[in-house]
């Protein structure tokens, strides 16, 4: 063999193919992290979300049962707001008693001035009133 085959037979990557592997994997991870950013924010939304209707079916218990609740909240370092509107009555017969039903909307805002933006959960439930 000779001295010249030597040369062009040598195995080994050069620099180029070592800039475009370098360039693929770089547009590969910033795929990935838009990916990640955009799984993190919508985690972040889904837990405020749930975090709100569960204090919203807490206060409609505790309205039920003390006819009062508390309007502010801190849950993980956020503050929640909360309304609770009782609506016009309706009376229903059944079986010859009559129960009166009032409906109440209770709705969490995570914003002091309860801006409709700000609204993260409506919830609305009947109470029993004799």
């Amino acid at each position: 063999m000779r001295i010249d085959q030597k040369i062009h037979n040598q195995k080994g990557l050069t620099l180029i193919e070592i800039l475009v592997s370098i360039v693929i994997l770089g547009i590969i991870f910033t795929g990935m992290l838009g990916f990640f950013s955009q799984t993190v924010k919508f985690s972040s939304y889904n837990e405020n979300k749930i975090t709100s209707i569960n204090l919203a079916e807490k206060m409609l218990s505790e309205y039920k049962t003390t006819n009062s609740y508390g309007r502010e909240h801190t849950i993980n370092d956020k503050n929640y707001y909360v309304e609770i509107t009782e609506l016009s009555a309706h009376k229903t017969n059944d079986f010859e008693q009559t129960t009166e039903l009032v409906p109440i909307v209770i709705k969490v805002y995570t914003d002091p001035s309860h801006t409709p933006t700000s609204l993260t959960t409506e919830l609305y439930s009947y109470m029993e009133v004799n």
